[in-house]
C-alpha cells in the first residue's frame, strides 16, 4: 500500500507539471486529488479498527490442544515418517507475519495434509476396510480429503482473483495507450514463464516444499517487477 501510494502521488505530480495537453492523460481533467492522503501501514491500521475481529471461541483452543496430543500420541506409536516431520515442524512455528505469505503457507500445507491423506498411502487394512472400525476411519479421512480439496480451490481462487483486482486498479491510474498495452504484455510473458519455472521443478521431481518456495520467490518478484515497471513508464509521461 505504502509503494502504491508514493508511485499515485509521483504520477499525479507529474499530470500537474504538465504545460501542454497530452492524448492520453492519467486523470481526466474534471478529476481532482484534493484530500488524498497516503495509505500507508498505520493508517489501514486505524481504518481496520473500526471493524474488530470477533474473539475467536474457546472451542477452538480446545480443539487446537486436542489435535496436539493426538498428533503426541501417534508419534509415540508410530514415529513421524520425513514428511510427516517436516509438516508437524511447519506446524509448530509462529505464523508469518504477512497475511501474503500466510496464504501462500497455508496452500502448501494442505496440499502436503492431502498428499500424506492419499489412499495409495494408507495402512493396506484401511485400504482394504477389514473391520467396521476401518471403514469408518476411511469415511473420515475421505471427507477430510474432500473438505481439504475445496478449501483449497477457493484459496487459489482467492489469490487469484484478488491479483487481478490489484493490476486492475493500479492500471487504471496508467495511461490508456500503448504503454498499459506494454504493461500488460510484460505481465502475461512474465506469469509464463513463472509457470515454466514452477513446471521444471515439478518435472525434476521437487517436493511440495520446493515448489511453494519457489512459488512465494516467484510472488516478491512479482510485487517488485510491476511496481518497477509501472515507475518506469510512468516517467515516460514526461517525455
Amino acid at each position: 500500500p505504502a509503494s502504491t501510494s508514493l508511485l499515485f502521488s509521483h504520477v499525479t505530480s507529474t499530470y500537474r507539471r504538465r504545460t501542454r495537453p497530452r492524448r492520453s492523460p492519467i486523470f481526466p481533467p474534471e478529476m481532482t486529488t484534493e484530500g488524498l492522503v497516503p495509505i500507508t501501514r498505520d493508517y489501514l491500521a486505524r481504518y481496520y479498527d473500526k471493524y474488530p475481529l470477533p474473539p475467536i471461541p474457546d472451542g477452538v483452543t480446545a480443539l487446537a490442544a486436542r489435535l496436539r496430543a493426538l498428533s503426541a500420541e501417534l508419534a509415540a506409536a508410530s514415529p513421524f515418517s520425513p514428511e510427516e516431520e517436516h509438516l508437524e515442524q511447519e506446524a509448530s512455528v509462529v505464523p508469518a507475519h504477512k497475511i501474503d505469505e500466510n496464504m501462500w503457507k497455508n496452500r502448501e500445507q494442505m496440499e502436503e495434509i492431502l498428499f500424506l491423506l492419499n489412499k495409495s498411502r494408507r495402512p493396506v487394512a484401511l485400504q482394504q476396510k477389514s473391520t467396521p472400525e476401518d471403514a469408518e476411519i476411511v469415511s473420515t479421512l475421505d471427507d477430510c480429503e474432500t473438505k481439504l480439496k475445496e478449501m483449497l480451490k477457493k484459496l487459489e481462487q482467492f489469490q487469484l482473483k484478488n491479483a487481478d483486482n490489484v493490476f486492475n486498479t493500479v492500471m487504471t491510474y496508467m495511461p490508456q495507450d500503448f504503454r498499459g498495452t506494454l504493461i500488460r504484455q510484460q505481465r502475461e510473458r512474465s506469469e509464463r514463464n513463472k509457470q515454466a519455472e514452477v513446471d521444471a521443478v515439478v518435472s525434476a521431481g521437487g517436493s511440495i516444499h520446493d515448489r511453494y518456495a519457489l512459488l512465494w520467490k516467484q510472488q516478491m518478484d512479482r510485487f517488485f517487477s510491476f511496481h518497477l515497471s509501472v515507475y518506469k513508464f510512468s516517467l515516460s509521461i514526461n517525455l
